[in-house]
């Protein structure tokens, strides 16, 4: 999802444009994933958060527990000590969404690339999976586009966040979508 956030950070902006854009599990605007039917989504916060705080020194224990340990840790308040009751320390980004807790608050708007997305002409590959967290989010992202004229696909899979049966499927989408952009050889699509 990040690689192709950094991609939706700077498609709009680019000058000279992007030639393609190969997306995979993400959104150009980050903010409605966090706040399911318009509050926050407790449950991927405090995973997200607690997997924030453990990135650069998790154990393979600790990654193979997390996500036990963010479930057990729904319940702990006040909300601030998320992180610090399922990895047992605070995490910047959890304090920084609950100071922020309001999906409309300003603080927001630079997770928001998909103002700009009927001005997009790049062409983009979406892969998305059902029962991923930014299905929804993509699913608009691939519409707007298409009604923008973007010349713009998209694979949906049976497959959530970061699922490893996913890799295969994107990684050969974002290859062949990539080879029939930059290189013209558009009989891979076929």
């Amino acid at each position: 999802s990040y690689f192709g956030y950094t991609q939706w950070a700077i498609a709009p902006y680019a000058e000279p444009k992007l030639s393609a854009m190969a997306l995979g599990i993400t959104a150009a605007d980050f903010r409605p994933t966090f706040y399911p039917g318009g509050s926050i989504g407790w449950q991927l916060l405090v995973a997200w958060s607690s997997a924030i705080g453990i990135q650069n020194s998790a154990t393979l224990l600790d990654r193979l527990t997390l996500k036990q340990r963010a479930m057990s840790a729904m319940s702990t308040l006040p909300a601030a000590g998320g992180t610090r009751a399922s990895i047992g320390k605070d995490v910047r980004f959890l304090q920084e969404v609950l100071d922020h807790a309001e999906p409309d608050d300003r603080f927001w708007d630079f997770l928001d690339h998909g103002r700009r997305l009927a001005e997009l002409d790049t062409p983009a590959s979406l892969v998305a999976g059902w029962y991923d967290i930014f299905i929804t989010e993509q699913l608009r992202d691939f519409t707007e586009l298409q009604q923008a004229g973007v010349e713009v696909r998209l694979t949906v899979g049976p497959w959530w966040h970061g699922d490893r049966p996913s890799a295969g499927p994107m990684f050969r989408d974002h290859v062949d979508w990539l080879v029939a952009q930059l290189l013209g050889d558009r009989t891979i699509l076929a």
